[in-house]
């Protein structure tokens, strides 16, 4: 108690010792008590004995008298045994009332640095979760808004290419599905138009014959274009007059040139396609073909006309 106030016992001087309970003067009333009424004892004795004979009374109150002392110094040396025990007693209770204190002191000593020490790990903790909230709220937090931020402009990007290209994929689905559309269509259109060809011409042959005599045109087209495109700046030809065979040198030269081009029946055997006979053949004599043309150049339309009518029939 003296701590609490800043105070501290340095020595005690003790003169008097008592209790709450009275315990320590009960004793010394209890040893002074027997001692009166022991002393009262005695000397009611020796007046009885007094009263019996004064004979006996001088032998017996000298008898008595140190009986009586002998039991006064007993009672003397009682008491004072009592009170020593009283006083070791108070010692002991006077020894165990100062380690009690001072064990208290120290408990309460030790009980006072563990709650400051509580108290300045509560604060030091209370401190820490503050410095985590301000570290969190300084850099975590930002850093996770930032994190959303690109997560949500990322996929913001990758959504908005995703419908692009979606866009493009229909688009380009739609174009290739209208073209393959038209395509199946013309080939539908082509394929039936073949099929009626085949049917009219009585059989896969004569349809490709008959296909083959529509392109004669743009053939024959093709095959004068073969040699429309040659640049002759100019051709001297040195005519000697007639040959052999009759004829003269520029029939010769014109005969060649006209021998030199692809002839129609050897540009449709390249292909796999032979012509009927009503087209002509192909001769393997060029120059009896050149005679045969000749020929047919110096007839009249009439003559000419009824010449080439049995090859039609043929």
């Amino acid at each position: 108690e003296l701590t609490k106030v800043g105070l501290r016992l340095i020595n005690v001087n003790i003169q008097d010792i008592t209790d709450e309970s009275g315990y320590i003067q009960a004793l010394g009333q209890e040893a002074a008590a027997r001692a009166i009424n022991e002393a009262k004892v005695s000397v009611a004795e020796r007046e009885r004995d007094g009263e019996i004979g004064k004979a006996n009374a001088e032998r017996e109150q000298r008898v008595q008298v140190s009986g009586a002392q002998a039991t006064a110094v007993e009672g003397e040396n009682l008491a004072k045994i009592k009170v020593a025990q009283s006083d070791a007693q108070r010692r002991e209770q006077e020894a165990e009332a100062e380690r009690l204190a001072a064990a208290a002191e120290k408990v309460k000593a030790a009980q006072a640095l563990e709650e400051a020490y509580g108290f300045e790990e509560t604060a030091e903790r209370a401190r820490a979760k503050r410095e985590q909230a301000t570290q969190h709220a300084n850099i975590v937090v930002p850093a996770e808004i930032e994190k959303a931020k690109i997560e949500t402009l990322a996929e913001a990007d990758a959504e908005k290419t995703r419908r692009l290209k979606k866009g493009e994929a229909d688009g380009l689905q739609s174009v290739m599905e209208a073209e393959a559309r038209g395509t199946l269509a013309a080939l539908q259109s082509k394929a039936q138009g073949f099929t009626d060809i085949v049917r009219a011409s009585g059989g896969a042959d004569q349809a490709t014959l008959l296909l083959v005599t529509e392109q004669l045109p743009q053939l024959i087209e093709e095959q004068v274009k073969a040699i429309s495109n040659l640049k002759i700046d100019s051709v001297t030809v040195w005519d000697s007059g007639k040959g052999a065979g009759g004829k003269n040198d520029t029939a010769n030269f014109v005969s060649g040139l006209a021998g030199a081009l692809p002839p129609l029946h050897q540009l449709t055997r390249n292909v796999g396609i032979e012509l009927p006979e009503f087209l002509g053949k192909l001769t393997d004599n060029p120059s009896e073909a050149a005679q045969i043309l000749e020929k047919a150049k110096s007839q009249p339309p009439a003559e000419q006309t009824a010449t080439e009518e049995p090859a039609g029939q043929e």
